[in-house]
């Protein structure tokens, strides 16, 4: 339980410093979309209107001029977001250590692969060793599924059965 609410608080935090980091982003793209649009003056006011890129990447290198502290530590602050979104994706993507559903007891059974010799189908499960009883556990169809059934229930090989 708490390892899902940690969960739950980094993407939160993850997306309350992305909104953080991109509002001054789109603050300083929408006054260099509306000079572009609406035109500027490059340096002293009584020069000749600019407009469109020229007047958008003057605007830009404006901020980026006289505003140059705020922008390093945006900077800073980009590279925080993006580690913190890194720890985020690795703590959702960690697997869980998933428990059995069935619990067999080595002594009395066997793991075993039963495969058909008519289409190759194989289903792993367990064996009684006493009654000859099998319990399916799980089909296998690729050399994956295999290793996953013996990390899972703890076996360095499982004989086959047909």
């Amino acid at each position: 339980m708490k390892s899902k609410i940690v969960k739950w608080i980094f993407l939160l935090e993850t997306i309350i410093l992305w909104i953080l980091v991109n509002i001054p982003v789109i603050y300083v793209l929408r006054h260099c979309f509306e000079t572009a649009a609406n035109g500027t003056y490059h340096g002293i006011a009584d020069g000749p209107k600019i407009y469109g890129v020229q007047a958008f990447v003057d605007t830009l290198f404006l901020y980026l001029a006289f505003f140059f502290p705020i922008a390093a530590l945006w900077f800073v602050f980009l590279i925080f977001t993006i580690a913190v979104t890194v720890l985020t994706v690795r703590k959702w993507k960690k697997k869980e250590i998933i428990k059995p559903a069935y619990e067999f007891d080595p002594a009395k059974e066997k793991p075993i692969i039963r495969a058909s010799i008519c289409n190759g189908e194989q289903v792993a499960g367990f064996k009684n060793i006493e009654t000859g009883e099998f319990h399916e556990i799980a089909l296998i169809r690729n050399p994956k599924e295999l290793e996953d059934f013996k990390t899972l229930y703890g076996l360095d090989h499982v004989d086959k059965e047909y």
